[in-house]
């Protein structure tokens, strides 16, 4: 069975959707019944959630442990994995399918109800700085032209640019703050997983 890539943006992405608009997105609840909250933490996982990935991966996960981004993001993983496999859908998972599986649960892909979901997150990821391929797995991020004095830098760190470069012996461009490296990808399976201050 082949897993699905899963982008770290996408990640992100869910977490801004679900809980974007809570002050502590990671302590977040939702979809109340009764007063009473059955969706928790930063990805607005649900207790019928839970509870499949409980029996998908024979854990035990307690619903105080969804407080924890480390833990929502993995039991994300462990889901989207599980039901985003190219053998369910027809064809390799896309960030459009995934996170309609997210929104709907197992055919959530193909629910006409999860496609504003979908635009919700489309619309996330899109506010990254860089150029998506057309099914939202891959991801280059813009590279920014390198100013000779960048203006966002104080005068004094710009100093000390500048006796870097002559301590160095060399007129050589340091490289734009702003530039980051490609995003990570996941692939279930692997674990060497990132911390989770990076999503």
């Amino acid at each position: 069975m082949s897993a699905p890539i899963i982008h770290h943006l996408l990640i992100q992405a869910l977490i801004a959707v679900e809980a974007g608009g809570s002050a502590n997105p990671d302590r977040a609840e939702g979809d109340y019944v009764n007063g009473v909250p059955t969706a928790h933490g930063c990805l607005q996982i649900s207790d019928i959630m839970l509870a499949d990935v409980n029996r998908i991966t024979g854990s035990a996960i307690s619903q105080d442990a969804l407080y924890d981004r480390h833990i929502s993001v993995n039991i994300c993983l462990v889901y989207l994995s599980h039901y985003g496999t190219e053998e369910r859908l027809g064809h390799p998972a896309t960030s459009e399918d995934l996170a309609r599986i997210w929104n709907g649960g197992p055919r959530g892909a193909w629910k006409a109800s999860t496609e504003i979901y979908w635009l919700k997150v489309k619309a996330q990821l899109d506010r990254f700085a860089g150029v998506w391929n057309a099914s939202y797995t891959e991801f280059t991020p813009a590279r920014l032209p390198v100013d000779d004095e960048p203006k966002h830098k104080t005068p004094r760190s710009q100093g000390h640019a500048q006796a870097r470069i002559q301590r160095e012996g060399s007129a050589k461009r340091l490289p734009p703050d702003n530039c980051r490296p490609a995003g990570l990808v996941f692939r279930v399976g692997v674990t060497n997983q990132p911390e989770a201050d990076q999503f």
